[in-house]
Formats: structure tokens, sequence, C-alpha cells
């Protein structure tokens, strides 16, 4: 029988906090490595070390996960694929799926006949509106499947 804590354990029994730590210096220091290698300017160094700073709690966020035993967590459900939640978040997607194929199908015909309207548009921009297009249905969805199922 393994103990549970809020902050689990590995499958070990031990503190996840080391292997968690040295997951989160590792991706800080590859992506502070890797900016300040392809930085332009002579600010690289300063850039390489805020990305550094910056993506070190990301990191050893995913530390915790990768290295915790989820039976070990306090609170933690045993099969967080089959709650009401996960459900109603895949019905959202799955929504979502399909008005993205309707609004990038409607945007690329409009783009198509008229022109001037594509000419300030890059493909970031597209991929932005897209990207938040998407955020926004996905949580109206959501909201709205668990109003009607509650």
């Amino acid at each position: 029988m393994t103990t549970q804590s809020t902050w689990g354990s590995t499958r070990s029994g031990r503190s996840p906090w080391p292997g968690a730590i040295g997951i989160g210096v590792a991706v800080a220091a590859v992506l502070g490595l890797t900016v300040w290698a392809f930085a332009s300017g002579t600010n690289g160094l300063v850039y390489g070390i805020v990305v550094a700073a910056m993506s070190f709690m990301p990191g050893l966020a995913l530390g915790w996960v990768v290295v915790v035993d989820r039976r070990t967590v306090k609170g933690a459900v045993r099969n967080p694929e089959e709650t009401v939640e996960a459900q109603w978040y895949d019905r959202a997607t799955r929504g979502t799926f399909h008005d993205l194929l309707v609004v990038m199908g409607l945007t690329a015909t409009a783009l198509s006949v008229v022109p001037q309207w594509r000419d300030g548009l890059t493909a970031s921009d597209a991929l932005l509106a897209c990207m938040v297009f998407a955020a926004a249905d996905v949580s109206v969805r959501y909201r709205l499947i668990k109003r009607r199922d509650s």
C-alpha cells in the first residue's frame, strides 16, 4: 500500500523534487542556451538568461508530471479520462473542430475572392486568429455543455 501526500512521490516512494528540479533545470538550460545561440545582436546572453529564468517553472512542472506516480497524489482521480469533465471537454473539442473547418474554409474562400483583404495578412496572423477562435470556441462550448448537463 502506497501512502498518499499532497505532492505525491515517485514509484519507489522517494520525494519527487530532486528529479523534478533536475528536469526543470535541464529544460531551462536547453532553452536558454538555444536562445543565446540563435539571438542576433549583442543582447543574446541577456535574452538567454531571461528565457532560462522564465522557463524554469514550466520545466519544473513538466518534471513533476514525469516523475510523480499518480497513485500517490492525495485526491487524484484514478481514471481522469472517465470523468464527466473530460467528457464535456471531449464534446466541446469535437464541436470546435467542425467550427474551425467551416470558419477556415469560409475565410480561405473570402481571401481568394477579395484579394485586397489578403495583402496585409501574414500566415502568423492567420494562425493566431485560428488559435484565438478555437480557444474561445472550446471555452464557450464547454461552459454551455456544462450548464446543460448539470
